[in-house]
């Protein structure tokens, strides 16, 4: 198997029993995990109602594709606002509104959106802000 944008770097790929489909990738492991391109956009929103960044958006690939991110929104002290429903598959999308869990309007502030996703390789954290203002 070579790598697409590196095609001199080659890795065998041995099936650990017979009809496995199961690929264990040390690369990916040493180059971070299995979260790649966690994008947040936009950075500032303003959930005001009038059609213009009224939603913050978080996207990420998932390496692991049979893994599930943990997907949270936290304030600065650590609280965490919400928890938003993992689910499986490479590309992954959240949308926050700026609502708390109760579906009250969170106070303006900075805010830290965190995912985790687990594997047998360990956990990979990604963090990024979110900025809410009315």
């Amino acid at each position: 198997m070579a790598h697409s944008t590196a095609p001199e770097r080659h890795q065998d790929v041995k099936a650990a029993y017979r009809d496995g489909l199961t690929v264990y990738l040390p690369d990916v492991a040493r180059a971070g995990g299995v979260l790649d391109e966690v994008l947040t956009a936009p950075v500032g929103f303003t959930p005001n109602g009038d059609g213009v960044n009224d939603v913050a958006t978080l996207a990420f690939l998932l390496l692991k594709a049979d893994a599930v991110p943990t997907v949270g929104i936290y304030d600065l002290s650590g609280r965490r606002v919400l928890a938003l429903p993992g689910r499986g598959g490479a590309v992954q999308r959240y949308v926050w509104d700026g609502t708390d869990s109760g579906g009250r309007l969170v106070p303006p502030g900075t805010y830290i959106w965190r995912v985790e996703a687990r594997t047998q390789m360990g956990a990979t954290v990604a963090q990024r802000l979110v900025h809410l203002a009315y």
